[in-house]
């Protein structure tokens, strides 16, 4: 299969093809991305390594092999956000000692116009244990919230108290 040249130079800096993946993008494992007029020929080049994220920060982790190892990583360096982020998260953490994070690699594709555009690939949601020490399972839940998150703080309190019905 030829990769488009333009697709090769849009690899982050020290990646090869050879280093790389080569998928469809009518592969059921690319996420859906733009709109291409044909996906059973359109090369998607996956680069090495692994995102991952809770909802805080999308951190990437190029030597990662998997998901799971991406997500490690992710709680090990302390990249989530304790106690907060948002209405979820909040009442996920609040004593339960895990969080749901999510583990996706990216591809890049040329769309229809020639224009290189990312897509995720592999994307998985996957629980990580976290050390909820910092987050006092008594602890209001006006005081865990972020106050820039204009949610009313009935609504969250609400959408908090329907989470932790749910999850414990």
């Amino acid at each position: 299969m030829k990769i488009p040249q333009t697709l090769i130079d849009a690899l982050p800096d020290g990646d090869a093809v050879g280093q790389c993946e080569i998928l469809m993008y009518a592969d059921d494992r690319v996420d859906a991305g733009p709109l291409v007029s044909d996906p059973e020929t359109r090369p998607v080049i996956v680069a090495p390594g692994w995102w991952a994220d809770d909802g805080n920060a999308e951190v990437e982790y190029p030597t990662a092999e998997t998901a799971r190892e991406a997500i490690e990583k992710y709680i090990a360096e302390g990249d989530y956000l304790p106690c907060g982020g948002s209405v979820e998260i909040c009442a996920w953490r609040t004593g339960l000692g895990s969080i749901p994070c999510y583990a996706w690699r990216t591809g890049l594709i040329l769309d229809d116009d020639g224009d290189v555009v990312s897509v995720d690939v592999d994307r998985q949601e996957l629980w990580a244990e976290i050390d909820d020490t910092e987050c006092d399972a008594d602890e209001d839940v006006r005081t865990v919230l972020h106050p820039n998150l204009g949610v009313p703080i009935e609504q969250a309190e609400a959408e908090a108290r329907y989470l932790r019905g749910i999850f414990g």
